[in-house]
């Protein structure tokens, strides 16, 4: 059977089960297969001229492509929205592994490293020393078994307890960086610049032997040795 509507198409409803179809449908959408969504077939209301014919298929037409396209806009966004809350759970993942890991590396790091200025505290550096040395233990670094994440510990521990001077002389010294990464290192390069500047034969010694760094600017090896001849 077939129900004309206010436009006089007709749509097939052949019985009761078309109809229930219809409505499940999407009121009147058909599945036409691949998950996709097609319009009803319909008829041409008879006595219409051939140009409106084509007119009503026309837009009949354009209607079905703009629901297929509808259609797969839709499963396109499904795809792409899973596919970065699948990337965003493995994300979450990997970092709760890393962070596992990073709790795993050893004991938390505790307290505050003494603080030391090289111009203000150099009398004091022997019992600056001592506290270092407790501190390592106190703060548990001396307790990370694993020696590269102990090694970083301790260089950000003295960086932290060193002052900005002090900070501004190691840089302006020309040693290597790699070696500036290292807490030992640097502890023993102050030591040793005390010592000489104690020293006064020491110091001329070193002030003779001074040579420029081939990390060191101009300006930073002529402050030295000004602070030298001091």
């Amino acid at each position: 059977m077939a129900a004309a509507n206010e436009n006089n198409v007709r749509f097939n409803l052949d019985d009761e089960d078309n109809a229930e179809d219809n409505v499940r449908h999407n009121d009147g959408l058909q599945d036409g297969g691949n998950g996709q969504q097609q319009m009803p077939q319909f008829a041409i209301p008879e006595g219409v001229d051939q140009a409106t014919a084509n007119l009503l298929t026309m837009q009949m037409t354009m209607m079905q492509n703009m629901m297929a396209q509808m259609e797969r806009n839709y499963q396109t966004n499904q795809f792409q929205l899973e596919k970065r809350l699948d990337n965003e759970r493995r994300e979450r993942q990997e970092l709760a592994e890393q962070l596992k890991n990073r709790d795993n590396n050893g004991p938390k790091v505790v307290g505050k490293a003494p603080k030391f200025d090289l111009d203000k505290d150099r009398e004091n550096f022997e019992t600056w020393k001592l506290k270092w040395n407790d501190f390592l233990i106190s703060s548990n670094i001396n307790s990370i078994t694993r020696a590269a994440v102990k090694e970083e510990q301790t260089k950000a521990a003295l960086t932290a307890a060193l002052s900005d001077d002090t900070l501004k002389w190691l840089n302006g010294q020309g040693f290597d960086p790699d070696e500036l990464r290292k807490a030992e290192f640097i502890i023993q390069k102050i030591e040793e610049h005390i010592q000489g500047t104690t020293n006064p034969y020491v110091q001329v010694v070193d002030l003779i032997g001074r040579k420029k760094s081939s990390n060191e600017s101009f300006n930073q090896f002529v402050t030295d040795i000004c602070e030298r001849v001091k």
